[in-house]
C-alpha cells in the first residue's frame, strides 16, 4: 500500500473530529479512530524492538521495510477504540486521528521514516478562550483553567517542534478560522486536500456544506457552551507565554 500516512492531532475540543469526518467522506481516504496515548506509546516501544531485530540483519531489512507501512496502517485500525471491520480500497491517504498525539511526533516520524514514508500531520487548534469554554462545558472535564492552560501551551510547543522538523508536511486547522471562512470548502481544499495531492471531491464538499459537527458542544451535551467568567478571560489574555507560542500558528 503506497498511501500517504496522515495523523490528525492537536488540542482536544479543537476540530480533530471535524477534520476526520470531512476527510473520511473521500472514498480513497481511510482515517481510523482515536488511539489511547498509552497504547500508541507501548506500540512505538514494541516497534523499536522489532526494528532492532530486523535492521541488524541485512537479510531481513528490506523485506521488513517493504511490509512495515502496511503493518502500521493495520495496527492503527487494531489499536483504535473503534475497529473498522470494512476498509477502503486503493487508498491515497491512510492514518488516524487522536487529540494530543503531537506529543508522539518524534516516535511516529522515526517509524514512518524507517518504512521509507513521509507522513503528513494536521494540527488542530483554536483560541484558548473558545477551547477552554468547550472543555469546561464537558461533563467529563477534569481540567482547571490552570491545568488546561499548561496542556494547551504544551500542545503548542509540540506543534512548533513538528513544524520545525517536518515543515511543509505539517498543516494547521484552525477551528475558529474554518468557522469564519466564507467558503469552507475552499479553506479546506487549499490547506489540506491540495498538499496531500487530493483532487476536487464532491463527497468532501457535500460533507463540508452539510455543516456536520457531531462533536460540537451542543451535540454532545445537548446544551450550549458555557460562557467564560471575566476573570477566566483575563487570566488567559494575561498569560505571559501565549503570545510567543501562538505566533506563526495560522488562524489563531
Amino acid at each position: 500500500m503506497n498511501a500517504i500516512p496522515l495523523i490528525v492531532c492537536g488540542m482536544g475540543r479543537s476540530g480533530t473530529r471535524t477534520v476526520a469526518d470531512i476527510l473520511s467522506a473521500h472514498e480513497r481516504i481511510q482515517l481510523y479512530g482515536e488511539i489511547p496515548p498509552q497504547m500508541i506509546d507501548a506500540f512505538m516501544t514494541f516497534l523499536d524492538k522489532v526494528d532492532l531485530g530486523y535492521f541488524k540483519n541485512p537479510q531481513f531489512t528490506e523485506d521488513w521495510k517493504a511490509r512495515k507501512l502496511n503493518y502500521l496502517y493495520e495496527s492503527f485500525n487494531a489499536l483504535s477504540k473503534t475497529y473498522a471491520k470494512k476498509t477502503k480500497d486503493s487508498l491515497l491517504v491512510c492514518g488516524y486521528k487522536s487529540p494530543r498525539h503531537e506529543m508522539h511526533f518524534k516516535k511516529l516520524e522515526k517509524h514512518f521514516n524507517n518504512a521509507d514514508a513521509s507522513a503528513h500531520y494536521i494540527y488542530c487548534t483554536r483560541s484558548a478562550e473558545t477551547c477552554w469554554a468547550s472543555y469546561k462545558s464537558m461533563p467529563w472535564n477534569s481540567f482547571t483553567l490552570e491545568t488546561f492552560l499548561e496542556d494547551y501551551k504544551q500542545s503548542l510547543r509540540e506543534y512548533h517542534v513538528m513544524k520545525e522538523a517536518a515543515s511543509e508536511r505539517v498543516h494547521v486547522f484552525s477551528l475558529d478560522a474554518y468557522t469564519r471562512a466564507p467558503d469552507r470548502y475552499e479553506y479546506f481544499k487549499t490547506r489540506f486536500l491540495v498538499p496531500l495531492g487530493i483532487e476536487e471531491n464532491e463527497r468532501v464538499r457535500a460533507t463540508i456544506e452539510s455543516n456536520l459537527n457531531r462533536n460540537a458542544t451542543v451535540n454532545v451535551t445537548k446544551q450550549n457552551r458555557k460562557a467564560l467568567l471575566s476573570e477566566e478571560v483575563e487570566a488567559i489574555q494575561k498569560d505571559p507565554d501565549l503570545p510567543a507560542l501562538l505566533a506563526g500558528v495560522a488562524g489563531v
